[in-house]
């Protein structure tokens, strides 16, 4: 995490939104994250309990509103999939994706996240509760499935949740050229 914290600055790129839905237990949790897959910062985190589903998606669409988001992602597991499709609704004109975790598609979420950030690509905030809950996330072998991801016990995992989400729909960077070229 040194990595992350030290990476330089991203003054411009898209921006990305990952949310997390929740409402009693957990927290619907939004990270913003600007730049590229190449290189990209945290700029936004947030995160709510206990409100109406119509007081958070509005909570979510004034943040992606204020921050120019050009792409949303949003857990669309259980309760997720209805509250994404009100977010679209509410957001015309801006793409708002739906991400179905399973236990496979949230180890490649997850493990994509940890390489980004063991590479110092993604830039962090000193955010007390997103660094607590990055602290408090471990992976642990399960015999029948392989690895699985999740907050120690009594913690959160919101946060990273989001964070992984929204580093998912960063456009790439610039790519290498390769220029066709006739054959003699």
């Amino acid at each position: 995490m040194d990595a992350a914290l030290a990476a330089p600055a991203v003054a411009n790129g898209q921006v990305v939104l990952g949310v997390d839905w929740a409402r009693y237990c957990d927290y619907t949790a939004v990270v913003a994250v600007r730049g590229t897959r190449e290189r990209s910062e945290v700029i936004h985190t947030d995160r709510w309990s206990g409100l109406r589903w119509a007081e958070v998606i509005s909570k979510v669409k004034v943040c992606a509103e204020s921050l120019n988001t050009s792409r949303l992602i949003c857990d669309a597991t259980g309760v997720g999939d209805p509250v994404t499709d009100e977010l679209r609704d509410s957001l015309p004109g801006v793409p708002v994706e739906g991400f179905l975790c399973t236990r496979k598609s949230k180890v490649e979420l997850i493990e994509r996240l940890v390489w980004v950030l063991e590479r110092g690509r993604l830039r962090l905030p000193s955010d007390v509760m997103l660094l607590r809950e990055l602290e408090h996330y471990e992976g642990s072998a399960d015999e029948s499935s392989g690895i699985r991801y999740a907050a120690s016990a009594g913690f959160h995992d919101d946060l990273v949740c989001a964070l992984a989400m929204a580093c998912r729909g960063l456009p790439h960077g610039r790519g290498v050229g390769i220029i066709s070229r006739p054959r003699a």
